[in-house]
Formats: structure tokens, C-alpha cells, sequence
């Protein structure tokens, strides 16, 4: 649904943008976004769970990292007041940056409660006692004295965030020392993420029925329960637990199909693998890879966990094409093929090696490396007098775990009926490629 036929821009200057988005509720959410994303369009913090919820809100948004000008929001207050004149319960809300600014506006915005995610009380460092308050690239000399007061908080205050990062804990803490009667609910082992993860329409509407309640215990259940579905919680624990109890920790994460924490932990593979080979056996281990080679972060990578699987289970690590075959040196023909199914005799494996920026890609006969170049027709072989030079690929990575092979502005390409010339002005599907095991220990 197109947003604009539902909201509209109350307010507007060089440093904020005020949204109003009606719904047929009996309260109404004042949200602030945070330091990364910056107003665009309608769009405004907590915009979709507000709109599968029904709830009617305010959205405030900054233009930049600018913590929300006292100046500016003093001149939007006019009509963001008169907007909800009709709400008697107001809920201010927002994270880090922007749960500052639902502490920092409580009173100018008449909010009867506050749900503040990992808030800062001040990055002026003056106001610190010289204490690095965390966000300094932000930090402007207009900025100075931007700390919160209790002369500018109202309502019930509930503030969310991990004791045990040292800077939002000290945050948290300058706040209930300038709020007494704020509460501060810990949500251990997420670090800065609270925001992330207690994000979704549920997450947000047990919040708000446990803060209109006042309901502590019911507000901690809510917090414990959210966090420890969590994979950044799950992440946290795993971390420790590879360092304290690697076998079981190893077996866990090998168990599970959650993507998100699969990729937060790639690092982890290694482990993973090695645990899989050992007591699900190669095959096991091997499906692990394919399924999960696309969560490692770039090819290179890639190809140094898929040459600790090869060395662990006997599988080969092939470069894959569109096609699902591999790239092959056929030595019969001194050229690159791509086929699908096993090697004859005279096949072998097509490999990648870097060489910083560069890759070379070549062929292993008899314990041999063989290297091979570009032709003047643009095949791939190898050539006894090939220069250095023609034998170099700029390996691109594109989406998920593809990437293309460029050569003196030409792509790589794997053609249909099953060769192999670098030649094409553009990557298309046919020029994608990715590295994916080829057989096990019993492959020929």
C-alpha cells in the first residue's frame, strides 16, 4: 500500500521531519528514529508493526546524526500537540539515538509514557567528566549541553538496554540518576542491539500493554522471553560457549537451520565442519558447505573454508557455473570445458588461487600446477610461453556467493553447450560463478 494516501508531513525544516500516521486507536506512539537512517518519504521508526497494529503515531525523524535539536522539536511541538490533542495516553518510543529522544521530549510532547531502547543521556563529552560517551563523530559544538534533565522528562520511563556494554550501561545509569523513578530493565548479552532485537508488530504491542500496566515483572518476563529467542543472543552465548565448551557448542550451531545466526558465526565453520566430519561423517559435511557456503562473506573466504573441508573430507572445491557444472581442463584438448558430471582421465579440476587482488586459475596433472591463460581467441589454456600478465583474473563478488572473473575488461563466461572463453562486455547469468564442493572421497 502506498503510505502517502495514509500519512502526512506535519513538519519540515533542514534537521527534522514530523510524520502523522492516523489509525483508530485509543493511544497514539511518538517515535523517533535513530542515527542511522534518516528521514526518507513517509517512512519513520516503527512505521510497519505501528501499521499492522492499528496504532496511531507521530513519527519524528531526524535529517543526520544530529540528536534532535531542542530548538527544532520546540518549533514541531506546536502542531504535533494538536495533532493528538485527543490522545490522553501518549507513548514516546524510540532507540539509541532516537531513545533519547523519547526521553529528552517526554515533557515538551506531554507523553504519559516512555520505551526507550539503548538510549544515550549525552554525547557532550564535557558533561561527561571527560568520559568518552561513545558517538564522537557525531558530536557537534551545538550539541553542547544536549543532556537530559528532569525538567524534560515525563510519564513512566522504561529503559531497555545491556548492563554489560560499559557505554550504554553508563548511559542507562545517568538517566535513573536524573530520573529516579525511571526503571531500567537489563537485556544481557545483545550489546547494541536491543532495538533490533525487540523489533516486530508483537514485540512492540507486549511492550506497550506491559508499560500502560506498569507491569515490572511482566515487562522483565516479556524482555528475558524476547532476547532469548533472539539469534544476536544466541550469537553471544554461542561465542562464549566455543571459547569455554568448543565440542558442544560446535554440535549446536551444526544443528541449526537459523540463517542468521549461521552467517554472524562463519567463522565458526571450521569447527563445524571438522564436528560433522567426525561424527556425521563427509557427506554430512559436506552438504553443510553447499548449503551454507553463501552465508561466508566474500569468495575468498569461500574457497579458504572450502580448502579446510577438501582437506578434512577428500572433496575437491570446484568453480561452479550458472549451469551446475564445473570448470575442467580437459589436457587432450590444452582447454577449459564445463561439465556437469564426473571427470574422465584426462579432466581435472579447474582451481582459483589469489594472489592479492588477482586470482590465477589453473589445473593440478600430476602434481603439477599448470596455469592457465587467456588466448587470443579468448579460451582458456595453457600456454608454455604465456606472460604473468594474461593469466590474472579480477575476481568480482556479486550477490550472495556468486562472482564473476574479469580479464582485461572481458567476463568469463561459461557458454551453453560447454565451453569456455573470456569474452563478454558484461556479466550476465552465464558469467556468474561460485564455489561449491565436487564429489568426496570416493569421487573419482
Amino acid at each position: 500500500m502506498d503510505q502517502t494516501l495514509t500519512t502526512t508531513i506535519l513538519y519540515d525544516d533542514d534537521e527534522i521531519r514530523v510524520i502523522w500516521a492516523p489509525a483508530d486507536s485509543k493511544i497514539v506512539l511518538i517515535t523517533f528514529g535513530d542515527a542511522i537512517t534518516p528521514a526518507k518519504d513517509h517512512r519513520f521508526f516503527a512505521d510497519t508493526p505501528l501499521r499492522k497494529s492499528q496504532i496511531a503515531a507521530i513519527g519524528v525523524m531526524a535529517k543526520r546524526a544530529n540528536w534532535y535539536p531542542s530548538e527544532n522539536l520546540r518549533r514541531a511541538s506546536q502542531i504535533i500537540l494538536e495533532t493528538i490533542a485527543d490522545y490522553e495516553t501518549r507513548v514516546a518510543y524510540g532507540g539509541s539515538m532516537g531513545g533519547y529522544g523519547a526521553v529528552k521530549f517526554s515533557r515538551l510532547l506531554a507523553a504519559t509514557h516512555v520505551i526507550a531502547m539503548c538510549p544515550q543521556w549525552s554525547i557532550d563529552r564535557e558533561e561527561c567528566d571527560g568520559r568518552d560517551p561513545g558517538w564522537q563523530q557525531d558530536f557537534i559544538p551545538s550539541m553542547r549541553g544536549m543532556a537530559i534533565r528532569p525538567a524534560d522528562v515525563a510519564g513512566d520511563v522504561f529503559i531497555f538496554a545491556d548492563s554489560y556494554n560499559a557505554i550504554d550501561d553508563f548511559h542507562c545509569r545517568k538517566i535513573v540518576e536524573t530520573c529516579p523513578d525511571a526503571h531500567f530493565i537489563k537485556v544481557p548479552r545483545v550489546d547494541h542491539h536491543v532495538t533490533t532485537v525487540f523489533a516486530g508488530a508483537a514485540n512492540l504491542r507486549a511492550l506497550i500493554d506491559g508499560a500502560l500496566t506498569r507491569d515490572m515483572a511482566e515487562l522483565r518476563r516479556i524482555a528475558r522471553q524476547i532476547r532469548k529467542s533472539h539469534w544476536r543472543w544466541q550469537s553471544r552465548i554461542l561465542q562464549y560457549a566455543m571459547r569455554r565448551f568448543p565440542r558442544l557448542a560446535a554440535s549446536y550451531l551444526a544443528g541449526s537451520d537459523n540463517r542468521d545466526l549461521l552467517r554472524e558465526n562463519w567463522r565458526y565453520f571450521p569447527q563445524l565442519i571438522s564436528h560433522l566430519a567426525q561424527t556425521a561423517g563427509a557427506a554430512r559435511a559436506i552438504a553443510f558447505y553447499e548449503e551454507y557456503a553463501s552465508l561466508i562473506p566474500s569468495p575468498a573466504e569461500q574457497l579458504l573454508i572450502g580448502a579446510f573441508l577438501a582437506s578434512v573430507t577428500g572433496a575437491r572445491i570446484a568453480i561452479a557455473t550458472t549451469h551446475d557444472s564445473a570448470l575442467v581442463y580437459d589436457v587432450s584438448e590444452n582447454r577449459a570445458i564445463h561439465k556437469p558430471g564426473p571427470l574422465a582421465p584426462w579432466e581435472f579440476l579447474v582451481e582459483a588461487e589469489y594472489h592479492g587482488a588477482e586470482v590465477t586459475l589453473l589445473a593440478t596433472v600430476g602434481g603439477t600446477r599448470f596455469p592457465l591463460s587467456v588466448t587470443e581467441n579468448g579460451s582458456l589454456a595453457f600456454e608454455s610461453k604465456g606472460r604473468r600478465e594474461s593469466m590474472g583474473f579480477e575476481l568480482i563478488q556479486n550477490t550472495d556467493d556468486e562472482f564473476t572473473l574479469r580479464h582485461n575488461a572481458k567476463y568469463l563466461s561459461a557458454m551453453r553447450m560447454g565451453g569456455v572463453a573470456c569474452d563478454r562486455d558484461g556479466p550476465y547469468r552465464w558469467e556468474m560463478f561460485r564455489f561449491r564442493p565436487f564429489g568426496g572421497a570416493s569421487a573419482p
